[in-house]
Order: C-alpha cells, then structure tokens, then sequence
C-alpha cells in the first residue's frame, strides 16, 4: 500500500522532534523539505505528531488493515485507499462537507486516525470527538461561542473574551483547514440538530471555511440537515477472506480453529451474502462482529448457553450479552430483561436516549437472580458488558451496538401498534438501529411497514436490503415472512429489499 505519510514527517518522526512551531520548521529544514508548517497552531502539530507515531506504530505492528473505499461525488464512483482518502479531504475546497459511513465497530476510529495522520502535517487539522468534545461544549453554549466554535478554540489552545472568529482568523489566516468529527450518530437528535445548526452559523462567517469531514454510521438520508455532503465515502463490510485470516489469528491451534468453523457451521454463522459480488460474511461484517462470534465460539468451549439454532443479529448479541453476565443471571433472556428494567428508567424518548447504567438505577429495579441488589449491581458494573461512563458512579454499555440492541428492545416494548412503531424507528434514522428492531418479534410483525418508512427517507434499498438479511433468522418461517412482505409491498423501493432479502435463501 501506498503510504499516506510525508517523506518529511516519516523524518521527523525518526528524529523524534519536540512538537512545537518553531521546531517543526528548523526539523523541516534540517530534512530538507520545502514544505513549512508556520501557520499549523502548535497544539495541533503536537497532536499530529503523536497521532502519526500512533499509526506508524500500528503499521510496524502488523496490526493496522487498509481499508478499500467507495467514494462516490455526483456521478463519479470510484475505488479508493486510505492514503486517496487523506488526500482527497486534504485538497478538497473550502466549505465542502464530505460524509463518511461506516458500521459501528467496522474501524471509523481507526479511519478518523489514518485521515489525521495523512493530513495533518501539511493543512490544520482539528479532530473533534462528538460525544466527548461536542456534548460537554453543547451544554455551556452561548450564541457568541457556540459548542462548535468552543471545540475548535480548545484544540488550538486559542484562549481570549475576544471575537472567537477574530482569534480563528489570527491563528490561522488564510490557509485551508480541516474538521474531521468523529462519531456523530452516537449524539442525540437534539445535540446532532445544534452541530448542524452550529456549522450553519460557521458558514456565515468572514473566514476561511474548513472542509468539515462526518465519519458517522450509516442511517437514512435527511433532506432537513442545514447541508448535505459533497460526496459520500463508504467504508464497505470486511471480506470473507479478511474475516477468516482474522479467525486464523484468533484460534491459532489447530484443534480450537477447527472447533471454532464447526461452531460457525452449526449456526449459521457462517453465511454469505447472496447479492454481493466479493465474498462477504452476513454475520460478520464488521470487526466487532468478528470479535463477537468468536468470544461465543470461544464460550462455547466453557458450556455456556448456546445461541439459538439459527441466530438473527439481534440474538447474537444478546447471546453475547448474557455470557458476560451469566454469573448473574441465570440466562442470556433474563440478563436482557434485566438491563430493560434499567433502560426503561432512563430512556423516555428514543431520539434522546438516555442509556446510561448507574448504581441508583440498578437498585431500583428486579435483579435477574437472587443475588441482592448490592451485589449484582456490583458484579455488572465489573463485567465485560460495560464500560466506564462519564462519571464515577456511571457506566455505558460496551459498544454502541449493544445499546442499539437495548434501545430495539425498548422501542418494541413500547409500542406494539405498527404505525407508532414504524414511526418511531424511522425518527432514529439509523439502519443498525432498525436491524435490530427486526430482530424482535413485534419488528418482524411490522417488518413491511418499517421498512416502507425507510424507503420513504430516500434511503437506498441496496443498504436497506442488507441490514433486513442479517436482522431475520433463515429459520422455517423465513419463506412465508418474506413471501407476505413481496405481497404487500406498494413502492418500487420495498420490492427491491425483499427481493433482495429473499434471495438469500431460506432455512438451511
């Protein structure tokens, strides 16, 4: 692969240079580069810096996979590397704003690393966190410094009760800059509203604009938002040859890699996409994907419950889930209705989805066992399931697929009549939320509507259609299910999902 690292940085990395202006641009001369960096702040060469060591670091490694991406710009679709990716963002004109979609767990972060370290040595890069810069930004916003502009201020180590465009001005000039934001599905609908509303106000001013890059997960197109993207990149599912190298990995003796197949075979996991061209597995597309089902093929060994016959997406999950905590509960169904108990204590709305799993909230509701409340509440907060969350006494679920499993589950317990439940999946506007939604038997009920609804956003029924396939379970029921959908389907939209989805086959 074609590095998307300077000759001149890969110098000054080698000479491992204090990252500061002024001796970023002695090294410059000292590895005869022409190139200066003078107007780069040097709070973002320094993050620079250390962002190159890290993915250099990851390459030497071996532990860093290109990624093969789909750009595609009016008409224009084209096969790209990281390194073009870094390239075209680098280049691409003021005020631009490009999307990039990825699934969750499918490397967006590691995406956001590779687009930095390319770029940042030669334009102003600012990396900007969604939930961890933008949110806490978002709740002391004034109309002079909104969140976005705080943000921005922060990363540069602009400091000052001057104008904030004023400061933007004198630190940079008039040379281009970058705004790379990660993670902006995992915002609510409220705060992903102020970021619009934020960069609408940043478009307005007298500035230089940045090129403003969104590596979100994909959900359905939104007419509303204040600007749509330039041109969209998507980050495709992981090949089944890439999957298996990493299974190969992860049970390097022979017996467990043979024991680990056979456990794919059992389930079905190993199924492939029916529409694809390159080969790709339907249940593991992802690297958290990959990471899931061999943890319960690795479970399985232990005598752990085993998923059900032929799993959806929804119940590998939850399988998963269960393992976790089986100390506590005594089955992957009663952890699950456990932490609903919890959820249902904070989520209100799904569009402002409160997910968070505290002591207090905890001990309020049945625990799974009988365990008491101390000790199971203590147990969960320990275990593999979640993750420390923004404050001592609080924790979050492990990844964001996990809370969209939870939030499905609220969704569906909430409402049974199909049009409110159509309705309110389609205002979450995320096609990872949506597959887990049908992985419920209330969603499976409502499937044809639900999916109606998605079509109706303009969302292409090309990604519908493969979010449907992995949410149903190719068990005996699979065939009528579908059947019935291609019966009642009215728009052009619908009838290519389930044509889709159907020929994928039935159970096996």
């Amino acid at each position: 692969m074609r590095t998307h690292f300077s000759p001149l940085f890969r110098c000054l990395v080698a000479a491992t240079v204090a990252a500061t202006v002024a001796a970023t641009v002695a090294a410059t001369v000292a590895c005869g580069g022409a190139q200066t960096t003078t107007r780069i702040p040097s709070s973002l060469a320094n993050r620079c810096i250390n962002a190159q060591r890290e993915v250099i670091g990851r390459q030497t490694a071996g532990n860093h996979v290109s990624a093969r991406l789909r750009w595609r710009a009016g008409e224009i679709v084209e096969d790209i590397d990281e390194s073009q990716l870094a390239d075209r963002l680098r280049v691409g004109r003021a005020g631009q704003q490009t999307w990039v979609l990825a699934r969750g767990g499918a490397g967006k972060s590691r995406l956001v690393d590779s687009v930095q370290s390319g770029s940042c040595d030669r334009v102003a890069t600012v990396r900007m966190d969604a939930a961890l810069d933008f949110r806490p930004k978002a709740e002391l916003a004034t109309a002079k410094r909104p969140a976005l502009a705080a943000v921005v201020a922060e990363k540069m180590d602009i400091t000052g009760e001057s104008d904030i465009i004023e400061l933007l001005q004198d630190t940079l000039g008039d040379q281009p800059w970058l705004i790379l934001v990660d993670g902006t599905d995992e915002l609510t609908a409220a705060e992903r509203r102020m970021l619009d509303k934020d960069l609408a106000w940043l478009s307005r001013q007298r500035i230089t604009q940045p090129h403003v890059v969104r590596f979100e997960r994909p959900g359905f197109s939104d007419a509303t938002r204040s600007q749509l993207p330039d041109a969209i990149v998507e980050l495709p599912e992981l090949s089944c040859e890439v999957v298996d190298a990493a299974l190969a990995r992860k049970f390097a003796a022979e017996g467990a890699h043979l024991a680990a197949r056979a456990f794919l075979v059992k389930f079905g996991l190993d199924r492939k996409r029916a529409t694809d061209k390159t080969c790709r597995y339907v249940h593991m597309a992802t690297w958290r994907d990959v990471e899931t089902v061999s943890d319960l093929a690795a479970d399985a060994a232990k005598a752990m419950d085993e998923p059900p016959s032929v799993p959806n997406r929804s119940e590998i999950y939850a399988t998963w889930l269960g393992h976790r905590l089986s100390g506590i509960a005594p089955s992957a169904d009663a952890a699950s209705r456990w932490l609903d108990r919890m959820v249902a204590v904070g989520v209100q709305e799904a569009s402002e989805p409160d997910l968070l799993l505290t002591l207090d909230r905890c001990s309020t509701v049945a625990t799974p066992g009988a365990a008491p409340h101390s000790e199971a509440c203590a147990a969960l907060m320990k275990s593999a399931a979640v993750k420390s969350g923004p404050s001592s006494t609080s924790w979050i679920l492990r990844n964001q697929t996990l809370m969209d499993l939870l939030l499905a589950r609220w969704l569906v317990n909430k409402h049974e009549d199909c049009a409110l439940l159509s309705a309110a999946t389609a205002d979450v506007a995320s096609l990872e939320l949506t597959a887990m939604v049908f992985g419920q038997t209330v969603g499976r009920r409502c499937l044809v509507p639900i999916v109606a609804a998605v079509c109706s956003r303009g969302t292409p029924a090309e990604q519908i259609g493969k979010f449907v396939d992995e949410a149903l379970a190719r068990d005996a029921e699979f065939v009528e299910l579908i059947d019935r959908a291609k019966e009642r389907a009215q728009t052009a939209c619908e009838r290519e999902v389930f044509a889709a989805v159907g020929a994928g086959g039935a159970a096996r």
